[in-house]
């Protein structure tokens, strides 16, 4: 009952915002921002009939969040009506992530947190490998078995290095108060995406989730639990320079929107990255940057079909105020 009140509530500003006021387009100018990002990226399967995820982000493993870059540029909005628009968007973004721990099967990391946590204290714990989906990655992928199978505990990890460059169009809705106040504005865009960087398929012997909390100094960072892909070998490694497809998901709780500045309260925008890959490296260059990681290259199986895994570059902001100087 108090759903359907909010609903109508709603509606009903809507209705009269948008039979009442002609609403303040946004226009081109340069914005500061004050808040961060997260990584949110994952890896699936991409052989035929392979549709699993095997590699994600976690929100209880390596979940940090970064400060994102204060300065953006804000594109024209076109107003198709007082309650909805449609604009441009540009983002750039870089991630440097290491051990992305693997996806679990028939449990999760929070129950196994709370399974290794003893009158209030927390146990460093491996990650079975019958709690992944490795041996369905085995069966799909018989190339890797032989590696796979002499380890006695093997899970998959990835690591990634790569710079992005998302790009298109929003369209979305609001509710209008008045001339110069907004409510609720919220926008799906699609378009495309450039990735440069390289991403690594590792194995590891086993994955190890700390029990300990990291605490990171400075302001918007929060605790989170280290994972650990021990005993790494690199499965294969992928570079990467390639357009793809892009996405945008935005949400904004207030706006005003003056005549010389903008001012938002509580934003949260999604970026969705989806390269498409088409070769793998070469032996000499993927035996060289064994080296350089430290992993053994007698013991790797780096050169394979780049056709395995399809990773998706997404990241999310938040932010807690953000001005607009407009042009």
């Amino acid at each position: 009952m108090r759903s359907r009140s909010l609903l109508l509530t709603i509606l009903l500003l809507i209705v009269i915002g948008g039979q009442s006021y002609a609403t303040n387009p946004r226009k081109l100018g340069i914005g500061f921002r004050y808040g961060y990002y997260e990584d949110q990226t994952l890896f699936r399967g991409k052989g035929s009939g392979d549709s699993n995820t095997y590699i994600s982000y976690s929100s209880h493993v390596n979940n940090k969040r970064y400060r994102q870059f204060p300065i953006y540029i804000q594109f024209d909005e076109n107003l198709i009506n007082n309650w909805s628009f449609t604009n441009w968007f540009l983002d750039y973004n870089q991630s440097s992530v290491y051990d992305s721990p693997p996806v679990l099967s028939g449990t999760s990391y929070d129950s196994l947190i709370k399974l290794n946590t003893v009158n209030g204290q927390t146990d460093d714990f491996s990650i079975k490998s019958n709690q992944t989906l490795i041996a369905i990655f085995s069966s799909k992928y018989p190339q890797y078995t032989s590696l796979i199978d002499s380890k006695s505990e093997p899970s998959m990890s990835a690591d990634f290095d790569v710079q992005t460059v998302v790009m298109g169009k929003t369209w979305g809705v609001f509710i209008p108060l008045g001339n110069n106040h907004r409510l609720f504005t919220l926008g799906l865009g699609l378009g495309i995406s450039y990735t440069i960087g390289e991403y690594r398929i590792n194995i590891c012997d086993p994955y190890i989730v700390s029990g300990g909390i990291i605490s990171p100094t400075g302001p918007l960072l929060e605790e989170y639990r280290e994972g650990k892909c021990s005993n790494k070998i690199n499965l294969y490694k992928q570079n990467s320079s390639n357009f793809g497809l892009g996405g945008n998901g935005t949400v904004k709780l207030y706006s005003y929107i003056g005549e010389s500045i903008e001012l938002n309260f509580f934003e949260a925008d999604l970026y969705i990255n989806q390269p498409t890959y088409e070769s793998a490296e070469s032996e000499a260059s993927a035996a060289a940057n064994e080296a350089e990681k430290n992993i053994d290259p007698a013991e790797s199986a780096v050169l394979k079909p780049s056709s395995i895994i399809d990773p998706a570059f997404n990241y999310g902001y938040i932010n807690y105020a953000s001005i607009v100087y407009r042009f």
